[in-house]
């Protein structure tokens, strides 16, 4: 967490910088948003917390016995899971 914040910081002192220097016309003040790149960027972010990691063996421990610890029942379990939350 912390390398990608001080790799944020560069990067974002670097565009701001180099902003600075060039002179911009009015067509460039218009935002421009590489979706694709946010969502994997809050992705691998995610995959690297230690919270949701503990989030996801809890789910699995607490509901693993409830479903009699079959692997199909808890992977329906966990796929209707993160369905749910993508159609919220």
């Amino acid at each position: 967490m912390l390398s990608f914040g001080i790799i944020s910081y560069v990067k974002e002192k670097r565009d701001f910088n180099r902003k600075l220097a060039e002179e911009m016309d009015e067509d460039d003040n218009i935002p421009k948003n590489n979706y694709l790149g946010l969502f994997f960027k809050g992705f691998f972010l995610n995959f690297i917390n230690v919270g949701v990691l503990g989030f996801w063996l809890g789910i699995i421990i607490v509901f693993g016995p409830k479903l009699n610890m079959e692997t199909n029942r808890i992977v329906l379990f966990i796929t209707t899971i993160i369905i749910t939350y993508f159609i919220s």
